[in-house]
């Protein structure tokens, strides 16, 4: 379950408000399939105190968009989409019309996502890969990536992004032990992805975990120095100003470059232990440890060698 917060939903003066997080608290709690969220949303007591679109997925290949707001419940199936796909960002399509945030970068992506469905090109790589560090621009026409500063606006990536996150499910009468989250923590463009398998010993990679005097994961803290480098301008209106040419260069060696590099590494790594896993029917927890410790070191080094 996820949820992306909406600004043209709420329909109410109640002052009860942002328990989206209690609410998927309750769900992950109690639900089992995208129908028992269903259900659970409609019994909860009004005002909810929401606003927000809901994504959830089972294992059992149901997946929908709930818009919900205090009072009211709208669902959206992937099954019914004639695309296969559902996109939303910072609105709701069953809000009031043109308010709400988000819709050039909804545009962004439904740019991406029409041409690699027509492609069948989809995956998790692809979405951590491409979409997650896109810098097209649909109003504007191009992509920014070739420039040295840009004024960061509208893009899918933005300043304040934290993460980047894709949930990987099972095929129909798979254990769901097998789901994986694609996870990159931090600005995404200055950031790396790891896979995360809660249905085994190792599953949780020590770099996404928080350290015992503190909350924040190792690798969040190297993405947000990489960002604190690209958005380096302080003054005046300086924060809104996007240091391109750090993250991508003719020759290659930019931050999301080398970084991506790696990942690709770790995507085809991770997909042999996934695929050996699912073979044999259940995880190998000493082959995923020693993966996850290989491609760790690798991801400590080339943070070193990035941040020196």
């Amino acid at each position: 379950i996820m949820n992306t917060a909406s600004y043209n939903l709420k329909n109410d003066t109640s002052s009860l408000s942002d328990r989206e997080g209690v609410v998927m608290k309750q769900a992950l709690g109690e639900c089992r399939t995208v129908e028992d969220f269903a259900r659970l949303l409609y019994s909860l007591p009004r005002p909810i105190g929401v606003e927000a679109n809901f994504g959830v997925v089972d294992a059992l290949g149901g997946a929908a968009y709930f818009e919900v707001n205090s009072y009211e419940v709208f669902r959206y199936d992937v099954k019914d989409s004639p695309d296969g796909y559902l996109l939303r960002t910072n609105y709701s399509v069953s809000g009031r019309p043109n308010e709400g945030y988000g819709y050039i970068r909804y545009d962004n992506a439904a740019r991406l996502f029409s041409r690699a469905t027509s492609e069948r090109s989809i995956t998790p790589e692809w979405i951590t890969g491409i979409c997650s560090r896109s810098f097209y621009h649909t109003l504007l026409g191009r992509d920014f990536t070739t420039d040295t500063w840009v004024v960061d606006q509208d893009f899918i990536p933005r300043r304040s992004t934290s993460a980047s996150v894709v949930i990987e499910g099972v095929k129909s009468g798979e254990s769901p032990v097998f789901t994986t989250m694609w996870t990159m923590l931090g600005y995404p463009p200055c950031s790396v992805v790891l896979p995360v398998w809660i249905g085994c010993e190792y599953g949780v990679p020590t770099l996404l975990q928080g350290s015992e005097d503190s909350v924040r994961s190792p690798l969040c803290e190297w993405s947000n120095r990489l960002k604190n480098k690209v958005f380096s301008l302080e003054r005046g209106s300086g924060p809104h100003y996007l240091h391109m040419a750090l993250l991508y260069n003719p020759e290659g060696n930019g931050y999301a470059q080398r970084l991506l590099s790696l990942e690709k590494e770790i995507y085809a790594e991770g997909r042999i232990v996934l695929d050996e896993a699912r073979r044999k029917g259940e995880w190998d927890n000493e082959r995923v440890g020693s993966l996850l410790g290989i491609v760790q070191q690798k991801i400590v080094t080339l943070f070193g060698q990035i941040l020196k």
